[in-house]
């Protein structure tokens, strides 16, 4: 049987390795603004839980008791006691990808160097790639693009076709999907149970202000967070609109500061990016797509797992894969839960792609 006898220790491959994937880009290069929008708010890799094979978040809902009133404190008590937690349970699920260099590569390449700067650009390559199928299947969940079935352990945001989807295009108080075994059909009256939602009917220029703004103002009041943890995701079609109808307004603006075609822009004080992956072509999006997504990252936000390997988009060491191959594998590994704490403070604004 062949062995593995390659020309640079594993100790050495791995340490620059993981120096390379830290600037991971390469020429498919898109960006990742779920991800980049979740570490402005909590931090690179966070937050994170280091143990548990189920997680629980417990939601208050309804009333626990009702007051009596006390005029000579003999009254008394209502003590008829109601059951108000209600939980979430979620399981982490983990995804990875392969990255290998054989003996033979190393060889024809000559010497350490050579097979550093591979194994540094295949890195590269995989932790990036690995990014941007993770923000594609947060938006649009597993049906949409096969190349994101292995995602499917995870939860998503597109509940427009997805019944467990955690964002749905329905009205506050008529939503149904069912999300870690927690069923808002049941609780249509509990705020923090039904995220808000807009339908801007095909028309951005009638309605797609106002109600991308009077949508934000629904999510701040029922924010238990700060309000800087709330960003909006727009789709290209979206974004465009938005600054076709703002742009009569630049004349008002320093002449410093003033781009006609500036994209950096924020709704109500909010953040907002284009987000490639927003979902317009599954089983309902193709006719209601979504345009714009607000996600407060305090309450809705991806939840990693961190035990004996870091599910960051960390890269594990390499090790000879042996059974005869001359080979040597890492592996970049994605652990962890799409975690919700609230769907109010969030929404899903649909069918404004067109002006």
């Amino acid at each position: 049987m062949a062995t593995t006898t390659l020309t640079i220790d594993e100790e050495l491959l791995g340490a620059t390795s993981i120096s390379a994937a830290e600037e991971a880009r390469d020429l498919d290069y898109i960006d990742t603004p779920f991800l980049m929008c979740q570490s402005m708010v909590h931090g690179e890799g966070e937050p994170h839980k280091t143990s548990g094979a189920r997680w629980i978040e417990a939601f208050g809902v309804g009333s626990h008791s009702e007051p009596t009133r006390q005029q000579t404190g003999y009254e008394q008590l209502n003590l008829s006691f109601k059951s108000t937690i209600k939980p979430l349970t979620l399981t982490p699920d983990e995804v990875v990808f392969p990255v290998g260099i054989s003996l033979v590569e190393e060889e024809m390449n000559g010497g350490e160097l050579q097979t550093i700067s591979i194994a540094a650009q295949r890195t590269k390559k995989v932790v990036a790639e690995a990014k941007r199928r993770f923000e594609q299947y947060i938006f649009q969940g597993p049906n949409i693009d096969s190349k994101v079935a292995a995602f499917s352990g995870f939860g998503h945001l597109n509940g427009v076709d997805e019944t467990t989807g955690v964002l749905e295009e329905n009205a506050h108080g008529s939503q149904t999907n069912i999300y870690g075994g927690f069923n808002k059909g049941s609780y249509q009256s509990v705020q923090g149970a039904q995220n808000n939602s807009y339908d801007i009917a095909g028309s951005f220029n009638s309605g797609g202000l106002d109600g991308l703004i009077s949508t934000i103002i629904d999510c701040e009041k029922r924010s238990e967070g700060a309000l800087e943890g709330m960003h909006v995701f727009g789709s290209t079609a979206a974004v465009r609109n938005y600054k076709m109808t703002l742009q009569p307004q630049e004349r008002y603006m320093s002449a410093d500061t003033l781009d006609g075609t500036r994209v950096a822009l924020a709704v109500h004080g909010k953040q907002l990016y284009v987000e490639h992956y927003l979902p317009n072509s599954g089983a309902n999006t193709t006719v209601n797509e979504a345009s714009f997504i607000l996600l407060d990252f305090n309450a809705i936000y991806f939840m990693w797992s961190r035990v004996l390997r870091n599910g960051y988009f960390s890269l594990s060491d390499w090790v000879p894969l042996g059974n005869g191959y001359n080979v040597r594998v890492a592996q970049v590994v994605v652990r962890g839960q799409l975690w919700v704490s609230s769907w109010g403070s969030s929404a899903m604004l649909v069918d404004g792609d067109t002006f």
